[in-house]
């Protein structure tokens, strides 16, 4: 980055090699976008808004420091000049060699070599002010470019929520890398169905749950378990069977079956 000296009297010419980074930093700063951000999710399009902010802001700050070199260059320039000329003035007018001169630009040209340091200081800070008017432009342009980026990622945001409010979703695949239709209904293969059963057996599906509490009584040789009622009631019918309850294992393996021997 362009570094510039505290005091006025020491500007000097500025440093190609810090030109050539100011270039090389406006060059680094740029962002492309996505040409469909709505199939990456809110997150990628998030990242980008975030990025083109954090590359404005660095933007910005080379802005800042070109702007001051720019305003004490050109103010330094000024002070030379009006120097330069009130020395010149004071030559044509007061010293002795210079009015000997025959011709009015022979007066000049002596006048003009007595002054040959303040020319050389005139032509330096000239040079410097072309140099950061040039870089400036630069830096306007990549500024406005950043802003333009800023525009378009807003634009795509509304673009989003128009699409998902037409029913699109956010993170969806390419269409070319989506399945086929009706391809999650295909039933399944048989060495998955037996993958599911052997699966279910190990977990130990369908076996009954063994009895809880102590073992139950006999009296007269029936078994009792300490429940007079139930006792009283023994001549009375059977009562209705409790509902089945199928494991839910064992449905998702018999529907499968079901499924692929239809």
């Amino acid at each position: 980055m362009i570094v510039i000296p505290d005091r006025p009297g020491e500007l000097g010419p500025l440093d190609e090699k810090q030109i050539e980074e100011v270039y090389a930093r406006l060059s680094s700063l740029r962002i492309e976008l996505d040409a469909n951000p709505l199939e990456l999710g809110p997150g990628r399009l998030n990242e980008k808004i975030s990025a083109a902010r954090t590359l404005l802001s660095s933007c910005e700050d080379v802005f800042s420091v070109i702007s001051q070199a720019l305003h004490r260059y050109r103010r330094s320039l000024r002070k030379a000049e009006a120097d330069y000329k009130l020395q010149y003035r004071h030559l044509l007018t007061n010293d002795v060699e210079v009015r000997g001169g025959r011709a009015s630009s022979d007066r000049e040209a002596i006048a003009a070599t007595k002054l040959r340091t303040e020319v050389d200081r005139l032509e330096v800070l000239r040079g410097a002010v072309e140099d950061l008017e040039a870089v400036m432009v630069v830096v306007r342009a990549k500024r406005d470019d950043l802003k333009d980026v800023q525009r378009r990622l807003r634009d795509q945001q509304q673009m989003c929520r128009e699409e998902i409010s037409l029913g699109s979703r956010w993170g969806s695949a390419p269409r070319g890398s989506r399945p086929p239709t009706g391809e999650s209904a295909r039933p399944a293969p048989a060495d998955e169905v037996g993958r599911m059963m052997e699966d279910y057996l190990v977990r130990g599906g369908g076996q009954e749950p063994e009895p809880k509490g102590p073992p139950p009584q006999e009296i007269a040789g029936v078994g009792f378990d300490g429940d007079y009622d139930a006792l009283l009631g023994m001549g009375d019918p059977p009562p209705a069977a409790p509902p089945v309850i199928v494991d839910e294992g064992l449905e998702e393996v018999l529907s499968a079956f079901a499924r692929r021997v239809g």
